[in-house]
């Protein structure tokens, strides 16, 4: 009896050794061993499978969380034009209204990564597998914020101010 069934290379050399004789090669032992492990083999293929579809699909899901992140930064940021037309309008620096817009967004960005990081506190073993696709969602919500503080640095303060909704 194998002491660990997941090894069976180790009962395969032990019986080899012994002199075993196995199908199709008859050695000094005449007495065969068929070891069956063909639900070990269908069990592998199955995981086999779904790893190989895992494999396939987590790319499109990165993918699709990365284009919400930016679409979500982008409309989060897009959305207050408004604001940004009464804060320059009152006297601020385009630069510290961009600097407020982007701080902003960035800490709602933070608020939203404080589950994750209380779950790879709890599990640390998972920090290898989560950090490049979570650095991959940040930089590209950052990305975002960048592209619309930009574009609303091109609208005009009054056309803004006198936009009717």
């Amino acid at each position: 009896i194998p002491k660990d069934p997941r090894n069976l290379d180790a009962l395969r050399d032990y019986l080899e050794e012994n002199g075993y004789s196995q199908v199709g090669i008859i050695r000094s032992n005449r007495l065969a061993v068929v070891i069956e492990d063909k639900a070990l083999a269908d069990g592998l293929l199955s995981i086999q499978q779904h790893l190989s579809f895992l494999n396939f699909i987590i790319p499109i899901m990165l993918l699709l969380s990365g284009v919400i992140a930016f679409i979500l930064s982008y409309l989060l940021t897009r959305n207050r034009l408004p604001e940004f037309a009464v804060m320059v309008s009152l006297g601020a620096k385009k630069f510290q209204v961009y600097l407020a817009f982007f701080l902003e967004q960035f800490f709602l960005l933070f608020i939203g990564m404080l589950p994750v990081v209380a779950v790879l506190i709890a599990r640390p073993e998972w920090l290898p597998a989560v950090l490049q696709n979570l650095l991959l969602f940040i930089a590209i919500y950052t990305f975002g914020i960048v592209i619309a503080i930009g574009l609303m640095g091109r609208s005009k303060v009054l056309d803004i101010l006198f936009t009717k909704e």
